[in-house]
């Protein structure tokens, strides 16, 4: 049976259902945030006026963060956390810092992989040189 969006009806309740999931996890993830953020803000010895002032933020809206009634941007966050002299990672679950720790590992490999290419590169092309010397008589190029 096919919907008006032309996708059928068992894969777009499938959809729903996983919308439902994942506004579920925002949820809990905001929850944790604003829970990390009042905890830090207390240990740092700031009050939310003062903490509010030195974001540019009305006490209010500050409140609004800290109370999970309005979810963190990522400018925000990271603002917070320079503020704070924490890592924005503390504002996640275990769980989401670990992928957010595998994927930096992943791009820190994909890096080294293509320093490693370069060195290779640079490598052949300093033996070639050096080959090239040895063999025109010269006598003046070391080989590698």
């Amino acid at each position: 049976m096919q919907s008006i969006s032309g996708l059928p009806m068992q894969k777009r309740n499938n959809f729903r259902k996983s919308t439902k999931d994942r506004k579920a996890e925002d949820a809990k993830i905001d929850a944790f945030a604003s829970n990390q953020l009042r905890c830090i803000r207390e240990e740092s010895g700031l009050t939310q006026v003062e903490l509010a002032g030195l974001l540019i933020l009305s006490p209010v809206q500050y409140w609004k963060y800290e109370s999970a009634q309005t979810s963190l941007k990522i400018g925000r966050l990271h603002a917070m956390a320079k503020i704070l002299k924490v890592s924005p990672l503390v504002f996640f679950p275990d769980d989401v810092q670990d992928r957010a720790l595998l994927t930096n590992v992943d791009s820190q490999m994909v890096t080294l992989g293509e320093h490693v290419k370069s060195v290779q590169r640079i490598a052949t092309e300093v033996r070639k040189t050096c080959r090239k010397g040895i063999g025109n008589g010269k006598g003046n190029a070391k080989r590698v």
